[in-house]
């Protein structure tokens, strides 16, 4: 295998490397056939290629070599999915750092007569490996270029990455032979051979309109040379040079030039876009885990057994934070509230708007004693949280009286809750009540009393039960509810929460949830 690694192509990929582990947290090495690590990051350990059976492999495609990337997590919550999906991004950059070595290998067997030129371009090369900054990036890939090429004045311009506008970011001019007056004139270049996605070599007066010489100071020096900045294809923007030193035009041999130092210059401000987004990207995956943390906490972390009744539930939010919600709490000593509720909506906005839910329901449930008094304060409250944006919420309360064994409820718009009648072997649903909370601040609700018997159950859940589908797109419905809860419903309540479940997740069949999944069950004893 012919030697690629050379110093420069070595300190570009252990520069790149450093920034990929500091800002993701993955030590990566390359190792070529015989098991030897030609370049690696900081914490890589060359025994984990032994011992660690967490690494990632990922073979390098390039011309006359045969290398493997080798990805290891630093941080244990990195999961081997994610690791893949990183390792591959790491790899596609290394294989383009190889191919450009390669690339600038073969350009040097053309120009050897050039060796000054040569050597400004393996020093561009190291010193972009060590530049963050776009604008340092941009003012040395120019100067170097103009250096090197014998051009009078030039620019680069750089496109948004998310908006893709294209801005003049770095303008020089050798101030003793040329000046532009209107640098950001060329953008119209500087287009033509992005649109093109090739060089733009103007060499005849006739190619230009008159605007352009009057942007010239020195009308003599005005050949024009525009090269687009690629990075695996991708438009990162365009260098333009503007009048050769001592000659008329541009020669073939700028423009291979003018092409390495361009495809350098993307590689780098392609590789530190890509490694920032990686950085928030997991800054922001760390920060939802820890949203999900605080939501887990708001949710009861075990429930009553009393010498009434026992209790169970569960919240299993469909992404990393959902809009479901449940508590049974007691609130004097023979009386326990029981509530469940769903926010329209998933993720971040419907476990911010919950958490404000929850907080109002808590507060009112302290200072009222009726549960349709408790949901109109509430709903009035919410409102006016949600009056911007146009959330709302299905609300189910109860309170139950162990002295008198019955159960006053309210239920604001959400899916009617099952209470299983022992005695008669048949469900009742609770209907009573009002429209969903949130919807508009003046709605009165009702209560309704139900008197229970020993052994009732009573069983509340959310949509994400109800409407889960299977590969035929069916639902779960009621009725499959209804059945499950029947044939277990003799069952302690923690088995009846876990039959349900199963039942759910077989029905479906997969591992992608569509809705937040919320069940309360309470049995009497």
């Amino acid at each position: 295998m012919p030697m690629i690694f050379s110093s420069v192509l070595k300190i570009r990929a252990e520069s790149y490397l450093k920034k990929v582990e500091h800002a993701i947290g993955v030590a990566v090495a390359i190792v070529d056939e015989s098991g030897e690590v030609r370049v690696a990051s900081e914490s890589f350990d060359e025994k984990w290629l032994s011992e660690n059976g967490t690494l990632v492999f990922e073979k390098v495609s390039c011309q006359d070599c045969d290398l493997q990337l080798v990805s290891a997590p630093l941080a244990p919550e990195l999961d081997r999915v994610r690791l893949k999906k990183m390792s591959e991004l790491i790899r596609e950059n290394i294989e383009f750092l190889i191919n450009q070595e390669q690339e600038a290998q073969g350009l040097a067997q053309e120009i050897l007569e050039k060796y000054e030129e040569l050597n400004l371009l393996y020093d561009l090369i190291s010193e972009l490996s060590l530049l963050f900054d776009e604008n340092k990036i941009c003012e040395l890939t120019l100067k170097k270029a103009m250096r090197v090429i014998d051009a009078s004045s030039g620019a680069i311009f750089l496109q948004n990455s998310e908006s893709n506008e294209l801005k003049l970011t770095f303008h020089a001019d050798r101030e003793d032979v040329q000046k532009l007056q209107y640098p950001e004139s060329l953008i119209a270049f500087a287009e033509r051979a992005i649109k093109e996605k090739k060089e733009i070599l103007l060499d005849e007066v006739g190619y230009f309109p008159k605007s352009y010489f009057d942007n010239l100071e020195n009308k003599g020096l005005w050949s024009l040379l525009a090269i687009p900045i690629l990075a695996h294809e991708k438009i990162m923007g365009s260098l333009v040079l503007i009048g050769k030193l001592g000659d008329d035009t541009f020669s073939s041999g700028d423009v291979k030039l003018a092409e390495a130092i361009a495809g350098y210059a993307g590689i780098t401000i392609n590789s530190n876009r890509l490694v920032e987004q990686m950085r928030i990207a997991e800054a922001l995956r760390h920060e939802i885990k820890l949203a999900r943390k605080i939501q887990q906490s708001l949710l009861p972390q075990s429930l009553p057994r009393t010498d009434f009744f026992e209790a169970e539930g569960i919240c299993e939010p469909a992404a990393d934070v959902g809009g479901d919600y449940f508590s049974v709490n007691q609130v004097s000593e023979s009386k326990w509230e029981f509530i469940i509720a769903d926010v329209s909506g998933h993720g971040i906005g419907a476990a911010l708007t919950m958490a404000s839910l929850r907080s109002i329901l808590r507060s009112e449930s302290r200072l009222r004693s009726n549960v349709n008094e408790i949901i109109e304060n509430a709903n009035m409250l919410f409102a006016q949280d949600t009056e911007e944006t146009g959330m709302y919420a299905t609300l189910f309360i109860a309170r139950f009286d162990a002295e008198e064994n019955r159960l006053t409820y309210t239920n604001a718009g959400h899916l009617a809750p099952l209470l299983w009648r022992n005695s008669k072997k048949q469900f009742e649903t609770l209907t009573e009540g009002g429209l969903p909370v949130g919807m508009f601040g003046d709605e009165s609700y009702v209560q309704k009393i139900v008197q229970l018997d020993r052994n009732d159950a009573l069983i509340m859940f959310t949509d994400g039960v109800t409407e889960a589908r299977n590969e035929n797109g069916e639902q779960f419905g009621e009725d499959r509810l209804k059945m499950v809860l029947k044939e277990n419903v003799n069952r302690p309540a923690s088995d009846i929460l876990a039959k349900l479940l199963e039942a759910v997740r077989e029905f479906s069949n997969s591992d992608l949830q569509r809705d937040d999944i919320t069940v309360v069950v309470v049995k009497g004893k």
